[in-house]
């Protein structure tokens, strides 16, 4: 989380101990990134609401409600909340799963008969699972509006979708389209015998207590309680213009539901508590693939949730939203803190930054390590936690030599120092899901971009499993001609021959943009022994050194058409060990590891090895 470097420390030193401190720090944090959010961050007003794991909320606003009277700001007002919507629609269906109404891996036609038909588009081929997903193929029907906003029918919606052609094969890749949630909500509609607004008010509103959340009715364009105005503007210095009220039926499943911060808090609380869903139908949601645009780099879909990792290393489960006026950003913590911001216009980058601080800020978690003041207590604490962890890995480990050694200087300078000298570097994490604590934290991707070796990461769960050689295969990600892979490789083929483990070696690959143009141009190519060919002889030609130097290592060769990081962690789904590149790219705010590793790293349910180039 952001903030000044001497509060941070005091989590973990100060005599308070760590959670009275972070109140402390959050009173003071928390209203100056509001503040900079609404008003000085470029939008009329912000809103926030953060609510602790007792279910107790504080609202802050900024700004002004109304930017020709100055009015202030309602405290948790109500906004527009966008694609949060989604999630709302999302917890019907999976409902109706838990009842046996609806079968999430069955067709749409099922159904929706006939109903989803177009070029490349056949609803007996998309199952209920991808539309939650975005995994469809079904093209977003949003650029086909008019300029005029006005009323719009659910079908009507859904003509204008299936006059494009597909952005994939269903299953193929991952593309965001409100698209699929108009038509799953299309089917909560046809299975119940109600209008989607009336489960949605019956199964989700009522059942979490969320007293100030609606869907508008038809031809119902004004917010119903206290609200700031929502404003668009259509560059940064065109002059803001009055968008609260107006028929947000083009966005219906998708996006038209309005609530406040605190009732969001709520909704996503209850429903990560397990009371809106069963469990089973719950761990179906959380049940992500790696997603792209808008969302943030390192997020997972799940079934209409989004998982986002932190910069405590902990991650948050929401979705967020935009609507013309207003845009909401938040999340829920397992432990069940909750934040929501919203803003009054569809923000630039500055005020996005500050609602993202006032996120990360409030689900940070604290480290969970012994509370002590001075530097002796802290030597004598670290080495008896050493102590402990070496004499763990002696008794599972007999025959394993074993060295400890505290470090004095700073987590990340230290692993680094050690990458420079060691075969490998292997981080854990404290079990709160994916890769809390150091791995993607604060000190983990700082790690993993700069480390001179490999890096493996093991979680909680992986470490119970079992030792080496107890699972599956090694899978490792292969790009590029044999001299880019060469370290990946060979990392990957020296674990599979230690572990007697067979080894599966996995090339994705994508069309060029000529072929966006036209679907049947794939299968020209193949017939012309094109692409495909081309990717399996690259592959064989990279494996053959390796191969020759580990003739007991059996290798599979998987070549497979689709997103990197989707075709290898499903093809990972049961190794033991995944091996994926490094490919460092220099940011503003640091270093990003590639989009591949970063999948890799937080949806792998197994160990990953992160290798550098040679």
């Amino acid at each position: 989380a952001s903030g000044p470097g001497r509060r941070a420390e005091s989590t973990v030193s100060g005599p308070y101990g760590p959670h009275r401190q972070r109140r402390r720090w959050h009173r003071v944090f928390i209203p100056g990134h509001v503040g900079r959010a609404g008003g000085g961050g470029g939008v009329p007003a912000a809103l926030a609401s953060v609510t602790d794991g007792r279910g107790r909320s504080r609202a802050y606003t900024s700004g002004v409600a109304d930017l020709a009277t100055g009015a202030p700001v309602p405290r948790d007002g109500q906004v527009r909340i966008g694609s949060n919507s989604k999630a709302f629609t999302a917890v019907v269906v999976m409902q109706l799963v838990a009842e046996g109404r609806v079968d999430l891996d069955g067709s749409v036609d099922a159904y929706l008969p006939g109903l989803v038909r177009g070029d490349g588009i056949d609803g007996r081929r998309i199952t209920v699972r991808r539309l939650l997903q975005h995994t469809s193929g079904l093209p977003d029907y949003t650029g086909r509006l008019g300029e005029e906003i006005r009323a719009y029918e659910p079908r009507e919606l859904l003509s204008l979708a299936l006059g494009q052609k597909a952005d994939f094969e269903p299953g193929a890749g991952w593309k965001y389209s409100n698209t699929n949630y108009v038509v799953a909500g299309l089917l909560v509609e046809e299975v119940t015998g109600r209008s989607l607004a009336a489960e949605i008010e019956r199964r989700v509103i009522r059942r979490a207590g969320l007293r100030h959340t609606y869907v508008p009715a038809p031809g119902e364009l004004r917010i119903r309680e206290r609200h700031a105005k929502g404003y668009h503007r259509a560059s940064p210095d065109a002059p803001f213009v009055d968008a609260t009220e107006w028929d947000p039926s083009w966005a219906w499943a998708a996006g038209q539901v309005v609530s406040t911060p605190s009732d969001l808090d709520r909704f996503y609380s209850a429903l990560l508590r397990g009371r809106l869903v069963p469990r089973a139908q719950l761990d179906q949601m959380r049940t992500t693939v790696p997603a792209g645009r808008p969302f943030a780099e390192g997020a997972g879909y799940g079934l209409g949730l989004v998982s986002t990792p932190l910069s405590c290393g902990a991650v948050s489960w929401g979705h967020g939203g935009s609507m013309t006026g207003y845009e909401t950003r938040g999340g829920t913590t397992e432990e069940g803190l909750s934040v929501s911001v919203a803003v009054t216009t569809q923000p630039g980058r500055a005020a996005q930054q500050h609602m993202e601080r006032i996120v990360h800020a409030w689900l940070w978690q604290p480290l969970d390590v012994p509370v002590v003041q001075d530097e002796e207590s802290q030597a004598r604490s670290a080495d008896a936690v050493l102590r402990e962890a070496a004499k763990r890995v002696a008794d599972r480990f007999p025959d394993l030599a074993v060295t400890a050694e505290v470090k004095s200087a700073g987590a990340v300078a230290a692993l680094l120092e050690e990458s420079e000298r060691s075969r490998m570097l292997v981080l854990g994490s404290r079990g709160h899901g994916a890769l809390v604590g150091y791995l993607l934290g604060s000190y983990g991707q700082e790690v993993i971009a700069e480390a001179a070796g490999p890096v493996v990461s093991v979680r909680e769960r992986d470490a119970q499993a079992g030792g080496p050689g107890e699972g599956g295969e090694v899978v490792v990600g292969q790009q590029g001609g044999p001299e880019d892979s060469e370290a990946v490789l060979g990392f990957a083929f020296e674990a599979a021959a230690a572990r007697g483990a067979a080894l599966r070696a996995v090339r994705a690959w994508t069309l060029p943009p000529v072929f966006a143009y036209s679907p049947g141009s794939l299968r020209l190519a193949d017939e012309a022994g094109g692409l495909e060919p081309f990717e399996r002889k690259a592959l064989a030609e990279a494996l053959a050194p390796w191969r020759k130097r580990y003739p007991d290592v059996p290798v599979t060769e998987h070549v497979e058409i689709g997103s990197a990081g989707q075709v290898l962690l499903s093809a990972a789904s049961r190794a033991q060990l995944l091996v994926v590149g490094r490919r460092v790219r220099r940011v503003p705010l640091g270093s990003r590891i590639g989009s591949v590793a970063h999948a890799a790293l937080h949806h792998a349910g197994c160990p990953v090895a992160v290798v550098p180039p040679a």
